[in-house]
C-alpha cells in the first residue's frame, strides 16, 4: 500500500511539473511573435480624395509597436512618394505638408514590427488625389432668354470631363438673381437632366453646377428663362376699312400690334372669300410686321380676312374679328350727264354739274376744259355723290 501512493505521488508531481513547463514554454515562444499583416481602413481603396495631404488609417496589430507606411505612384513602391519608417504604435499616419501629393493615382500599404522583427506588408490600397474642380456644365435647354409655355419645363446640360467620377450635378431656380429662396433645388444628382417642379408665370434665373467624386465643386453655369402660359390678345384690323370696295388687286392689309411678355410676337393672316375661311386662298404664318401685302392677285369677289397673333413661347391668340373689301377691277360705265344741258348758256361762273349714278360706283370724278381734248385750262374735281359745284371761278367762254 506504501509502494502504491509512492507511484501515485511521482506520478502527480510528474504531471504537474510538465504542465509547468508547457507554459512557460507557451508564454516564451509567445513572446517571440512578428505582427501579423494590418488591415487598412481609410482611405477606401479606390476613393477619390481631395486632400494631398491625407490621413492614412488601419486596424491595430495585436503584438506591433512600430508601423512603417509608403505611398508610391508606381504599385511596385520603387520610388515610395512617401517612407515613413518607426512611426510608433499610432494606427494612423498624416502624409506631412513637405511630402503634398501632386493629383494623381497612388498606391498605399503598411507593416508593423516589434522586437521579434518586422511583419508582411498589408495588401496593396489605391486612392487618386485630385484637387480640381470639375468646369462648368454647359447647359443644353432651356436656351439663355428662352419663353417657354410649360409650367414644369426640363433643363438639360451636357456631362463634364473628370477624373473623378461619377460626377453629381445640382439644379437651382429662383425668380430673384440672388438665389436667395431657389423656387427648385434638385440636390446632388447623377443625370443630365432635371424636370423642374411647378412654375407660376414669370422671369426665372437658372444655375447648374458639377461636383466630382473627390468632393471638388465647380463653378456655376447660369441664365435666364421665361415662363409664359398666357395667350395674346386677338389684334385690331385698322385697314382696308370693313366692305371698302376696291380695283387694287394686291391689296395691303394693316392691323395693330400686340404687346406681350414673350417678343417677338408673329401673325397669322388669312384671306377668304367664305367667311368661315373653309378654305383660305391667302394662309400666312409667322409674319414678323403688322401689315402684308397680297402677292398673287384676288378675283372680283367680297373677300373676308382675319389675324391672329402667337407670341415667342409659343402660345396662340384667337382670330381677330373678321373684316370684308369687296374687289372689283371691272371697268365702270361712263355716267350720263344731265345738268347743266349739252351746250347751256350760263351766267354763273361757278356751275353745278349733275349725272345720273353709274351701279357699283364708289366716287366720281369731274373734268372742266376749253377744249375738248382736255388739255387746256383743266379743272378737276372729285365726289362721291351724283352732284359737284366748282370751287373756282370759270373765265366766260366754252
Amino acid at each position: 500500500m506504501i509502494e502504491l501512493h509512492k507511484k501515485c505521488g511521482f506520478a502527480a508531481a510528474s504531471a504537474f511539473l510538465a504542465l509547468v513547463l508547457l507554459i512557460t514554454f507557451a508564454n516564451f515562444t509567445q513572446g517571440q511573435v512578428v505582427p501579423g499583416q494590418p488591415t487598412l481602413v481609410s482611405p477606401d481603396n479606390n476613393e477619390n480624395i481631395s486632400d494631398n495631404t491625407p490621413n492614412l488609417d488601419w486596424d491595430s496589430v495585436i503584438g506591433a509597436n512600430n508601423y512603417d507606411v509608403q505611398v508610391d505612384n508606381d504599385f511596385d513602391f520603387s520610388s515610395p512618394e512617401v517612407n515613413a519608417d518607426n512611426i510608433g504604435t499610432d494606427d494612423n499616419y498624416q502624409v506631412l505638408d513637405e511630402n503634398a501629393l501632386s493629383d494623381g493615382v497612388y498606391y498605399w500599404h503598411v507593416r508593423a514590427e516589434n522586437e521579434n522583427g518586422i511583419g508582411s506588408w498589408s495588401e496593396n490600397w489605391i486612392f487618386r488625389v485630385d484637387t480640381l474642380a470639375p468646369t462648368a456644365p454647359t447647359i443644353t435647354a432651356p436656351a439663355s432668354g428662352e419663353n417657354l409655355s410649360d409650367n414644369t419645363p426640363d433643363i438639360t446640360w451636357s456631362a463634364v470631363s473628370e477624373n473623378s467620377s461619377p460626377v453629381l450635378y445640382r439644379v437651382w431656380i429662383d425668380n430673384n438673381s440672388d438665389f436667395s429662396s431657389p423656387e427648385n433645388d434638385s440636390g446632388w444628382i447623377n443625370a443630365l437632366t432635371y424636370t423642374s417642379g411647378y412654375l407660376q408665370d414669370n422671369l426665372y434665373y437658372l444655375r447648374v453646377a458639377a461636383k466630382d467624386n473627390a468632393g471638388n465643386q465647380g463653378e456655376n453655369s447660369e441664365r435666364t428663362f421665361r415662363i409664359d402660359t398666357l395667350s395674346p390678345v386677338a389684334p385690331t384690323l385698322v385697314s382696308p376699312d370693313d366692305g371698302t370696295r376696291t380695283a387694287d388687286s394686291t391689296p395691303a392689309l394693316n392691323w395693330n400690334t400686340v404687346s406681350d411678355n414673350s417678343l417677338p410676337v408673329i401673325y397669322d393672316l388669312q384671306v377668304d372669300d367664305d367667311s368661315g375661311f373653309s378654305s383660305p386662298t391667302v394662309n400666312v404664318s409667322g409674319l414678323t410686321s403688322n401689315s402684308y401685302t397680297i402677292t398673287s392677285s384676288l378675283a372680283d369677289s367680297t373677300w373676308y380676312w382675319h389675324v391672329r397673333a402667337r407670341d415667342n413661347a409659343g402660345n396662340v391668340g384667337s382670330w381677330s374679328s373678321s373684316r370684308s373689301f369687296i374687289m372689283d377691277t371691272a371697268a365702270q360705265a361712263a355716267p350720263a350727264l344731265t345738268a347743266p344741258a349739252n351746250g347751256a348758256i350760263t351766267n354763273d361762273s361757278t356751275p353745278t354739274f349733275d349725272w345720273e349714278p353709274v351701279s357699283g360706283a364708289a366716287s366720281y370724278t369731274l373734268q372742266c376744259s376749253i377744249d375738248s381734248g382736255f388739255t387746256q385750262n383743266l379743272t378737276t374735281g372729285s365726289s362721291t355723290t351724283t352732284d359737284y359745284t366748282l370751287a373756282t371761278t370759270l373765265a366766260d367762254g366754252t
